[in-house]
């Protein structure tokens, strides 16, 4: 709401500067009405695209995280020499660790 304001009062500023006090910019109370949807579409559509490109860098960074963790043997295969094994029948996890 404040951004409309805002950005209503500066258009018409601008417009009473480019022409010389000239130009009627029409009744205000109204004109910020009528700027109103158009603002908040604007702002909902720049924050989307904001979030979305956020979100999608937040993707890429764990991805990176994943692969770094695969090349560089990270996990538990990384860990007191040990690794895990799946039951094909329960799908029940163990460890097994190797000694000596």
């Amino acid at each position: 709401m404040v951004y409309s304001v805002a950005e209503t009062s500066l258009l018409r500023g601008s417009r009473e500067l480019i022409w010389w006090g000239i130009y009627d910019y029409g009744v205000m109370p109204v004109r910020y009405l009528m700027e109103l949807p158009v603002d908040v579409i604007g702002y909902s559509m720049t924050a989307g695209v904001v979030l979305y490109l956020r979100r999608l860098g937040e993707l890429e960074r764990i991805k990176l995280e994943n692969l770094n963790l695969q090349l560089h043997g990270g996990g538990l295969r990384g860990t007191a020499s040990g690794r895990l094994d799946a039951e094909p029948a329960g799908g029940v996890f163990t460890a097994n660790f190797a000694t000596g």
